[in-house]
């Protein structure tokens, strides 16, 4: 979720504790690296960062629609949903309150 906005802080910030708890490496490198089942998060996750008031029953219905291994679960998606919508809070929050370097990296003015 923090791609999504560039936030280079929390995007080095989750890739540490990821690689720390014991993560696939592999799926720092990019989205097509992860499972399907996290690739088929990326249109709510998009709709999350740029259009949240536009998420409906048919973003969530897409993910739970069949019995597939790649499908979520209600209470699965319930809480992916809260995840990425607290990173993209966070985000705003760290980009409204820091300097972005040319380099694209963000420092917190506090």
């Amino acid at each position: 979720a923090a791609s999504r906005h560039r936030c280079h802080f929390l995007m080095d910030l989750h890739g540490r504790e990821f690689e720390r708890t014991g993560g696939k490496h592999e799926w720092l490198n990019g989205l097509s690296y992860a499972s399907e089942k996290i690739q088929n998060l990326d249109v709510l996750n998009a709709v999350l960062a740029h259009q949240p008031w536009s998420a409906n029953v048919d973003h969530l219905t897409m993910l739970t629609k069949c019995c597939s291994p790649t499908n979520w679960c209600l209470s699965e998606l319930v809480q992916a949903s809260v995840i990425l919508a607290q990173t993209h809070v966070l985000c705003s929050f760290v980009l409204g309150n820091g300097t972005v370097h040319p380099n694209g990296h963000t420092v917190l003015v506090l």
